[in-house]
């Protein structure tokens, strides 16, 4: 039987806090797997929604899934395993992803081992052009034969094309530690590239020298081009959110999303997210800048030419590992966003107009604040939500949960 929670949303009207119960309903979708995590959703043109996640075999030998969500949104239709291995690279932070790109045709990416390292890893990928019953031989999405770091890939439909961006530790051989200080002499790149319809790459470019280490990027297609964001790293050790833009075919200069100033002797491993329709763009992050963690949130009106002022949608004891949706039609942008709670964290959603006003703010699902439980995902289908979050039981072992929210 589906688990229903109901929910109270917090509405602010003007200086004043009032509460107000709605229907909303928090909807669980039962999902068969296994110990799983790593899990990723992405949408088609069609209005398809597929679900990707990482099942765990055994002890080495771990497994990309997928499934469609059925026409009744209730449940799950799997579409089978699309590679294995007993030599991948799992990260709680850098998930794999499967993507639509056109009918029956998608693109996935893993990370898998390439040397005796602890960070000697590539990003590979793979295309099925039969809805996925088969796939390609695995390709290289970092195309150089250096033992080293290459992840956080983000990949997008652009067209009849896939377009990729992704860290590229080949200037940085040595990796990180586990506090996610850097250990190699150069620094790590990032790097973007357009897939064609055969799978190969084309116009791969370096698109900044020197960045952060392991935080996620984000990419929005806008009418002018892919947008991408990303947490920098400058000389003096300041790692901010930046944004690169593609007009008319050329890389503009990146620029801050906002000047945060947030000095970290290390990786943070909380990247940005960010979502858009038309010239309606929203891009939200994390900062610890001034010893004081908070998600903040910036839109553009314009396709991403000019972002509007800093909103603070939360300073309550924020993990970060944040997600964006934006509604257009509804006029809506909704985030992600963990919390801690005690020993725990909540996963919370806050709905907010396109003048950057909020609507509403409610708490999701209680979980884990461990780092197993990920970076939970949304997606959104006409005036539903859907999210996908990994589940740690107190015993350590983990599975992902899929929920619904209208």
């Amino acid at each position: 039987m589906k688990n229903i929670l109901f929910v109270t949303f917090m509405i602010l009207a003007g200086c004043h806090e009032r509460e107000e119960t709605l229907m909303g309903r928090v909807e669980e979708i039962p999902l068969e797997t296994r110990e799983s995590g790593n899990a990723f959703l992405s949408q088609s043109d069609l209005g398809h929604v597929y679900l990707s996640w990482l099942e765990y075999e055994n002890e080495s030998k771990v497994s990309l899934r997928l499934a469609q969500l059925n026409g009744s949104h209730t449940g799950w239709e799997d579409l089978g395993t699309v590679n294995s291995g007993n030599d991948w690279f799992v990260n709680w932070a850098d998930f794999p992803s499967v993507v639509p790109i056109d009918r029956g045709r998608f693109i996935a990416h893993w990370l898998q081992y390439s040397g005796e390292g602890t960070y000697d890893y590539d990003i590979r990928y793979s295309i099925s052009n039969n809805n996925g019953k088969s796939w390609s031989a695995p390709l290289y999405l970092n195309d150089t034969t250096i033992n080293a770091e290459y992840g956080f890939a983000t990949i997008k439909k652009t067209g009849n094309k896939a377009f990729a961006v992704w860290l590229d530790g080949r200037h940085m051989a040595g990796g990180h530690s586990e506090n996610h200080q850097h250990q190699g002499s150069g620094d790590m790149n990032l790097r973007s590239a357009y897939i064609n319809r055969d799978g190969f790459k084309e116009d791969e470019v370096v698109l900044d020298d020197q960045t952060c280490d392991c935080c996620n990027t984000e990419v929005i297609i806008t009418n002018s081009g892919p947008l991408v964001a990303y947490r920098n790293k400058s000389d003096g050790g300041v790692r901010d959110i930046h944004i690169m833009q593609q007009r008319g075919g050329e890389w503009l200069k990146d620029s801050p999303l906002h000047r945060d100033n947030w000095y970290i002797n290390g990786c943070p491993v909380n990247g940005p997210a960010g979502d858009g329709e038309g010239d309606e763009l929203a891009i939200a992050w994390f900062s610890g800048a001034a010893d004081s963690a908070a998600v903040n949130l910036k839109l553009s009106h314009d396709g991403g030419k000019n972002f509007g002022p800093i909103i603070k949608v939360s300073n309550q004891k924020v993990l970060g590992r944040v997600d964006v949706i934006m509604h257009k039609t509804k006029g809506s942008v909704y985030v992600s966003w963990m919390e801690s709670k005690n020993k725990d964290a909540r996963l919370k959603i806050a709905e907010y107009n396109l003048l950057g006003e909020q609507k509403t703010e409610f708490e999701v699902a209680s979980m884990s604040g461990a780092r197993k439980s990920g970076f939970p995902r949304m997606v959104r289908l006409k005036n539903e939500l859907f999210v996908v979050y990994t589940d740690v039981s107190d015993l350590g072992s983990q599975r992902i949960r899929t929920l619904k929210i209208n």
